[in-house]
C-alpha cells in the first residue's frame, strides 16, 4: 500500500516539475525574444505556475 502512494507521489511531483521547467523556458523565451511561445496562441492570457501562483501576460 505505501509503494503505491509513493509511486502516485513521484507522479504528480513530476508532473509539477515538467509543467514548472515549462513555464521557466517559455518565459526564458519571452524574455529574450519578446515573442510568444506558438503554444500560446488560442489559449487564455493567464498562465498558471504550477505552485498556484499565476502570471499576468498582456494580450497580444
Amino acid at each position: 500500500m505505501n509503494k503505491k502512494i509513493l509511486k502516485y507521489t513521484l507522479v504528480i511531483f513530476g508532473i509539477f516539475l515538467l509543467g514548472g521547467v515549462a513555464l521557466s523556458i517559455h518565459l526564458f523565451i519571452q524574455s529574450k525574444f519578446g515573442v510568444y511561445a506558438p503554444l500560446d496562441r488560442g489559449f487564455p492570457v493567464r498562465t498558471f505556475h504550477p505552485t498556484g501562483i499565476s502570471i499576468d501576460q498582456p494580450s497580444i
